[in-house]
């Protein structure tokens, strides 16, 4: 079977195409947090304190060690003590403004010990 320059070229266009669209397609983040946040554990409630950025935390409770991430959804603290249910997203999260007390979720900013 004979084949011609146009359809050699047709085909090898139409196999590489398909094949640099999905190496062109953006990888998907895992959802972060950055900076400093504290975090209650699902299972024991225990607050830790995360820093410098995650994408999952165990918990410090040694008996319990549960992952505190679940996929994108984590729980964070604000300074008076109110659990957000938050879903970190993409780009991660370095802010988060507590619906309750209007306050910053991310420690910066925020005096733990007032």
């Amino acid at each position: 079977m004979n084949s011609t320059r146009r359809a050699f070229i047709g085909k090898l266009i139409g196999t590489t195409g398909g094949a640099i669209f999905v190496l062109a397609s953006p990888n998907e983040a895992h959802a972060c947090l950055y900076g400093t946040w504290h975090v209650r554990c699902p299972n024991c409630k225990r607050i830790d304190v995360v820093t410098k950025g995650t994408c999952q935390h165990v918990c410090e409770n040694d008996k319990c060690n549960t992952q505190v991430f679940s996929g994108d959804n984590v729980t964070v603290v604000c300074r008076y003590g109110h659990d957000n249910a938050i879903t970190t997203g993409h780009p991660a999260s370095d802010s988060y403004i507590c619906p309750t007390c209007k306050q910053q979720g991310r420690t910066v900013n925020c005096n733990w010990d007032k």
